[in-house]
């Protein structure tokens, strides 16, 4: 996501999520530290379960009630990320 998102957000845009003012990364300083949060995190139990991939880290963390609320939002905004690029690309396939 970085390259095409850099591409196309400039600075002075809004977070991804909340629409709070943002200078260089898709996310408002809350969800970015969100997101670092989660990507720390994912590397934690990926050490600790090797097969886990992202996304399913994403669900497991969503059902913890431990999860703060801005890593929730910045977990399902990566799920339905990936969803949305999924379905483009299956979309791009079919048309060939």
């Amino acid at each position: 996501m970085g390259d095409r998102w850099a591409l196309s957000h400039e600075a002075g845009s809004t977070c991804a999520i909340c629409q709070r003012v943002v200078s260089s990364s898709p996310y408002c300083k809350y969800h970015a530290i969100a997101l670092q949060s989660l990507r720390d995190g994912y590397s934690k139990w990926k050490s600790a379960y090797p097969e886990i991939s992202w996304e399913r880290y994403l669900d497991s963390v969503l059902k913890l009630e431990v999860t703060g609320q801005w890593t929730v939002e910045v977990a399902r905004n990566k799920i339905r990320s990936k969803k949305a690029m999924n379905k483009l690309n299956s979309t791009e396939r079919t048309q060939k």
